[in-house]
């Protein structure tokens, strides 16, 4: 005599469906995180790139900063000139340490035509390193003629190992 009862296997069944939506579930949520990931390794990936194209913006870390603000002065000095400008000073400010760069700022005060002025801003732009106009004044000089004085900072990468911790 044979005696068959069907419901454990059916029960198996049921507990096999619900694991197999349970795997279906999770490998859903990994390939959402795979995702996820991917996508993030792009993203870092792109801001590296920008972080390596702009630290050639900066002046390297082993350049001293005579050397980085001399350069810029020189600079200045050339597009003033090349403009019609009147070169009248400069002036070095000291190096500014922030964190993972140093500022170098530098003053002018040059003398030109409002014509003058406008050609020595766009130049000031050409320069292959980053610069930051800090602060500008333009007021009249004698009858026709425009004093600029401005400061402006580059920027040099900080020495490995000497990051600043601020608190």
């Amino acid at each position: 005599v044979f005696i068959t009862y069907g419901e454990p296997a059916k029960e198996d069944m049921e507990n096999l469906k619900e694991e197999l939506l349970l795997l279906n579930t999770r490998v859903s949520k990994e390939n959402d995180i795979l995702k996820k990931k991917k996508k993030l390794i792009e993203e870092l990936k792109r801001q590296k790139e920008v972080a390596l194209k702009n630290e050639k913006k900066l002046f390297p870390a082993d350049v001293n900063d005579s050397i980085a603000l001399g350069d810029i002065q020189s600079f200045v000095k050339k597009i003033a000139r090349d403009s019609g400008m009147d070169f009248v000073s400069s002036n070095w400010g000291e190096p500014v340490e922030k964190e993972g760069y140093v500022k170098l700022p530098i003053s002018f005060i040059l003398r030109g035509y409002p014509e003058n002025v406008d050609e020595f801003l766009r130049k000031l732009y050409s320069y292959d390193r980053l610069l930051r106009i800090e602060r500008i004044t333009i007021g009249k000089f004698k009858k026709e003629k425009l004093v600029l004085n401005f400061v402006i900072s580059a920027f040099k990468m900080e020495k490995k190992g000497e990051a600043k911790v601020t608190h």
